[in-house]
Order: C-alpha cells, then sequence, then structure tokens
C-alpha cells in the first residue's frame, strides 16, 4: 500500500505498527468483532494478522477519539462521558449540515448501542 507516498508492505506494516491500527471484518456489522492492536499481546496480534487471508478485513489507524459530557435521562437528568464522532456534510464543497454519534465505549456504531444525534447549526 501508498501512505504519504512511500510504499509499504501491508503485512510488515501492519506487524510494526500494532499500536497504531485497528482490523475489523468488512463483512460484520454493528461493531462486532473489532480488534484494537494496542489491546492485545504482541502474539495474539500476530494471530489474528495470520487469520486474516481466510475473509476480507480493513486496516485502519488509531484516531483518539473524543469525550463528552452527554446529557442522559433514565431515570432523571443526568450527564456522563461519552466518546464523540461528528462528521460533517458538505455539498458543492459548502457545509450543509452534521450527523454527531455518541457511545459508551471505543466502538461508535449505532448497531452496537451508539446514539445518533441531533445538531444544530447555528448561522
Amino acid at each position: 500500500f501508498t501512505r504519504n507516498r512511500r510504499r509499504f508492505d501491508t503485512l510488515d506494516y501492519t506487524l510494526e505498527h500494532q499500536r497504531d491500527l485497528v482490523i475489523k471484518p468488512i463483512r460484520s456489522y454493528g461493531g462486532s468483532d473489532i480488534h484494537f492492536g494496542r489491546e492485545v499481546s504482541a502474539r495474539q496480534w500476530r494471530s489474528l494478522i495470520g487469520a486474516l487471508g481466510r475473509d476480507y478485513y480493513v486496516c485502519q489507524e488509531w484516531v483518539d477519539i473524543p469525550e463528552v459530557q452527554a446529557p442522559g435521562f433514565a431515570p432523571e437528568l443526568s450527564f456522563r462521558p461519552m466518546t464523540a464522532i461528528t462528521n460533517p456534510f458538505l455539498l458543492g464543497g459548502a457545509y450543509i449540515g452534521c450527523l454527531t454519534r455518541l457511545a459508551m465505549g471505543k466502538v461508535v456504531n449505532v448497531g452496537a448501542g451508539g446514539l445518533p444525534q441531533a445538531n444544530l447549526t447555528l448561522k
């Protein structure tokens, strides 16, 4: 693969940059079967990488996701720390809105219990 105009061997790069990578199956859904390189031993990571040839996987760079204080209403109003991802929508290069998702853990996925949130855009 190519990154920043440099060529890398995918297997070597994946093994050498374990702490910086996340691997997940393409055919999975709901945030299941995601592997965080920083959370497994080098031995477990090598074993996982060796098994990847049996299916299609995506290898992504780890990104620190901010935590925000989000309101909850069960049983009463309270604020709790949640992981937040905001994705902007552009049309013709102009901002037209965004989607925010919140989750209690590292996997911010609506199918895994993440919550889509309304956004207010002020002009």
